[in-house]
């Protein structure tokens, strides 16, 4: 399966996406790469191989590094070395392997200067390393389960983490010293959220006893709202709303979107999206005024300003379209390896 993940460069001008390789690569290239894409011309600039899929990766916020974290494979051995790689995002050449996780669910995250990267894994240690040095700063242990989400908060002094054993761990970015462990809901966490000033955050939870989404006050990690139905969740840019994405167990429900005011908790828009598209991720458009859902099935925009849907595109035959993006200047939408006009929905090209 292509497209796992995807990010676009800062300045636009390039699209990276991971996931499997082709399967006549696996055994002389590896079953996972990331792609490099011009943004302009659909022009596949290089690939980048590893042993296993990535399942995520990201530019570092100057543009000059792509990190890219690989997870676990049925056409792998199972135990393979999944590093976390940084590559020149100019050349494709592999700079440093960040080694220690043996992980098949991974994720990662760039501080705000660019000067550090935390990790985490199935392993349930979170990891940081100095990029300029190269080397790693800081193991934090505590977490027992796998690592369902990890980021530093905007301004690069704690790192927050998220795991399958239902934890939420505040972290000191500069000593590696736990902060406290807030009590999360009953369920695997499978999306996290932090608002633009840091001092809240969401989580979601797609399956258990407290299947849903709540938001969360930094420090002190008090419930600070009601649960609420969903599985996936981003906050607006200037932190004054928040999304959150539910799809239903039942396969002839319809998936729904709630806009919620951050500091009240209000509904302040609802959408239903056209069936039989479940959502699994969402994102703001840069200008905050448009949601793209993406899910099984195909994506959608929502205009947040009439609270109206202004596209759906279908991908039947798709069964899941996890990543999706809008472009920095919210001109354009990559899916998978196609780009779309945001304003119509129409298919630009085919990546490559």
């Amino acid at each position: 399966r292509l497209g796992y993940c995807i990010d676009f460069s800062p300045d636009g001008s390039f699209i990276a996406t991971g996931g499997n390789s082709a399967e006549a690569e696996f055994a002389t290239k590896g079953a996972g790469v990331t792609k490099v894409w011009d943004a302009e011309t659909g022009e596949l600039r290089f690939q980048l191989y590893q042993k296993t899929p990535v399942v995520d990766l990201q530019y570092s916020p100057d543009g000059r590094w792509i990190a890219t974290v690989s997870g676990k494979s049925s056409y792998t051995e199972s135990k393979y070395p999944s590093p976390f790689n940084i590559w020149d995002a100019k050349t494709g050449e592999l700079v440093h392997e960040l080694e220690g996780h043996e992980v098949w669910q991974s994720c990662l995250a760039f501080s705000a200067d660019g000067q550090r990267l935390v990790a985490g894994g199935n392993d349930g240690n979170v990891r940081i390393w100095d990029l300029k040095t190269r080397n790693l700063t800081h193991v934090m242990s505590g977490h027992k389960r796998h690592l369902t989400g990890v980021t530093f908060t905007p301004d690069g002094s704690k790192v927050l983490s998220t795991s399958a054993d239902t934890e939420v761990r505040l972290w000191d970015a500069q000593t590696g010293k736990l902060i406290e462990v807030i009590a999360g809901p009953r369920g695997e966490i499978s999306g996290m959220a932090i608002s633009p000033d840091g001092r809240s955050f969401v989580t979601a939870v797609q399956a258990g006893k407290e299947r849903g989404a709540k938001i969360w006050k930094l420090p002190g990690g008090g419930d600070v709202s009601k649960k609420d139905s969903g599985q996936c969740v981003a906050f607006g840019l200037d932190g004054t709303t928040y999304a959150i994405g539910s799809h239903p167990k039942d396969g002839d429900s319809k998936s729904i979107i709630r806009i919620r005011q951050s500091a009240s908790h209000a509904t302040v828009g609802e959408w239903e999206l056209e069936h039989p598209l479940r959502v699994r991720d969402l994102d703001f458009s840069p200008d905050g005024k448009k949601l793209l859902a993406s899910g099984d099935n195909g994506f959608s925009v929502w205009n947040l300003e009439t609270n109206q849907a202004e596209f759906t595109v279908p991908m039947y035959g798709i069964d899941i379209t996890y990543a999706a993006a809008y472009s920095p200047d919210g001109s354009t939408i990559v899916v998978r390896e196609s780009m779309y006009d945001a304003r119509n929905g129409k298919k630009i090209f085919t990546l490559g």
